[in-house]
């Protein structure tokens, strides 16, 4: 009987008191709406955030909560999807460390949108409205800059969709491996690991496809040496192959 490989995803442990002064301070830094901010000034930011801890299945807010508060990973891994109108659920993201997720009435947003789950333990920060509100206030260019960055994603968004709905189902899981491994690989010897706990059915719901038709062509790409995967993992053996999968004919 063949024996089942142990998942490499660094399943991390956390909660509240991981979002150190030091680590609230470097996750701040990188969010795009503060980037170029003295160290005085994110220091100053840092005291309108609260910290939050989750366990893994905890959702953080459901579509249709009050969006009243802006979050942002520190540290772990968070799903963010919405419910189909047949149904299904379909996931548009997987976010991990400096992501920013959730929405504020200050921007013009009166409801979440989707809702979002811890995939792991994580620790999140945290803002309500008024008081993202006040660091507008204090720091008027930041303004401007918070509304080229949800311009932004919502043009990175509309584009994803645009091309996950023009390819094929086999492009389309191929597509997705790929953003993924861009956005969360961690290099393994010779192979590139998602480093996320990714099921099948995580993969169906990104992709628009049956988990069935996720087992068969993730068996594929493993016959044909372009990934190695197992119960919630995904490694990329070949890189290459995959972009020339998920290329729009």
């Amino acid at each position: 009987m063949k024996t089942r490989r142990k998942s490499p995803v660094n399943l991390i442990t956390t909660d509240q008191n991981a979002c150190s002064i030091n680590l609230r301070l470097r996750i701040l830094g990188r969010l795009p709406f503060f980037a170029g901010l003295s160290q005085k000034a994110l220091e100053s930011i840092n005291q309108r955030f609260n910290s939050i801890g989750y366990n893994a299945g905890e959702f953080i807010y459901f579509a249709g909560d009050v969006a009243d508060k802006l979050f942002v990973v520190a540290e772990g891994k968070i799903k963010i999807f919405q419910h189909g109108s047949n149904g299904r659920n379909v996931m548009l993201d997987i976010l991990a460390e400096g992501d920013f997720f959730g929405n504020l009435t200050v921007l013009g947003a009166s409801n979440y949108p989707d809702t979002t789950q811890a995939l792991t333990s994580t620790c999140v920060l945290c803002i309500q409205s008024d008081g993202f509100g006040q660091i507008l206030n204090d720091y008027p260019r930041l303004a401007i800059k918070t509304i080229q960055v949800v311009e932004k994603r919502l043009i990175a968004a509309n584009q994803r969709v645009f091309k996950i709905s023009s390819l094929t189902v086999e492009k389309r899981i191929a597509f997705t491996l790929l953003e993924l491994g861009q956005k969360l690989g961690v290099q393994k010897d010779n192979s590139l690991l998602i480093d996320a706990p990714i099921s099948r059915d995580d993969l169906a719901e990104m992709t628009a496809a049956t988990a069935e038709t996720v087992s068969r062509v993730m068996s594929q790409f493993q016959s044909n040496g372009i990934i190695e995967s197992g119960r919630l993992w995904v490694s990329i053996i070949n890189m290459e192959a995959l972009r020339d999968l998920s290329k729009m004919e």
